[in-house]
């Protein structure tokens, strides 16, 4: 259990205690475990150690542990790293007087991939917004209907994205190679099956899902027109985010910041233009382009960590 300043929090930690040792191929049995990793990190990116790929300590403590960093404070969060990196000292005077390079470094060089990787994906969507303002205010608003409607199924494989990193990174800090491939597998069929489940939906009713959006009759038919397409880029979207969740967990960031240039700005930017504007199919073109973005995106992620979650992956150092 750990023990937290004050006393205040300690009772918090005591119900995560170890998990149990693997027994051969877990790929089932992670599924309620990331499930649970999900409900807990539903929109949440922690900072914390455990979400880089082998930080976790091999004793495999308890899969809340970052989550209650987040809400229990900075002394909580510097406690639980204490624990997470098997630090015998790790108190805030130790980080305020005696930062270390290496390890800022590592972090840095870890996270700053990331970023890149959400930006070239947020930017191409944004992108999107704007063209299609250019043609038009009803173009624009049926693009923005169809769009909140994708980002809110969207949020589910976010969460199961967070918490197959972690599963990931725990697996290889406990150096366990099947229980890597397993989570990462697990996760990203999770994700697939909500995400197909939400295009079906998205297919079956697109109606009635603009209508709930507006009630503005010139946006309506529009709206619903892509709708339809925002349901055919679902399962890639869905594939492409857990992917790069589980490529974070094994330390793996730079590739999927490539994988995502690629997708979006070489590939996905060309034909929204070509689609949209040079051949004349408008909002439709630039929802097309970046259906064929997203698939690109999840061909890539899901075809490296395939490759590399087949032979064990190299603990990333702590220090």
């Amino acid at each position: 259990m750990l023990e937290l300043s004050g006393g205040q929090v300690s009772d918090a930690y005591a119900v995560a205690g170890p998990a149990p040792a693997p027994s051969g191929r877990q790929w089932l049995p992670d599924a309620p475990r990331i499930y649970d990793d999900a409900r807990l990190r539903f929109g949440l990116y922690s900072a914390g150690a455990l979400y880089f790929g082998g930080f976790s300590h091999p004793d495999d403590i308890s899969p809340n542990l970052n989550v209650y960093a987040f809400t229990l404070g900075p002394e909580a969060w510097l406690n639980a790293a204490r624990a997470e990196l098997g630090m015998r000292r790790f108190d805030s005077e130790a980080i305020v007087h005696r930062p270390h390079p290496r390890m800022i470094r590592r972090v840095f060089m870890l996270g700053l991939p990331i970023g890149l990787h959400m930006l070239a994906e947020i930017s191409i969507f944004t992108l999107a917004g704007l063209l299609a303002g250019r043609i038009g205010t009803v173009p624009m608003a049926a693009h923005q209907v169809a769009l909140q409607l994708a980002a809110l199924t969207f949020m589910v494989p976010m969460g199961v994205a967070a918490a197959t990193s972690v599963r990931v990174g725990r697996a290889i800090g406990a150096g366990e190679p099947e229980r890597v491939r397993g989570a990462g597998m697990t996760g990203i069929a999770m994700g697939a099956a909500f995400m197909s489940i939400s295009a079906l939906a998205m297919w079956s009713f697109n109606d009635a899902f603009a209508r709930v959006m507006t009630s503005d009759p010139a946006v309506l038919p529009l709206a619903s027109e892509l709708i339809v397409i925002a349901a055919a880029f679902q399962l890639f979207d869905g594939i492409q985010v857990v992917s790069a969740g589980a490529l974070r967990g094994a330390g793996v960031t730079r590739w999927t910041m490539v994988a995502n240039l690629i997708a979006y700005w070489i590939i996905a930017v060309p034909l929204v233009l070509i689609l949209g504007f040079g051949m004349g199919f408008g909002p439709h073109g630039i929802w097309w382009g970046l259906t064929i973005g997203l698939a690109t995106a999840a061909a890539l992620l899901s075809a490296k960590f395939s490759v590399i979650s087949r032979a064990p992956i190299v603990q990333l150092e702590t220090v």
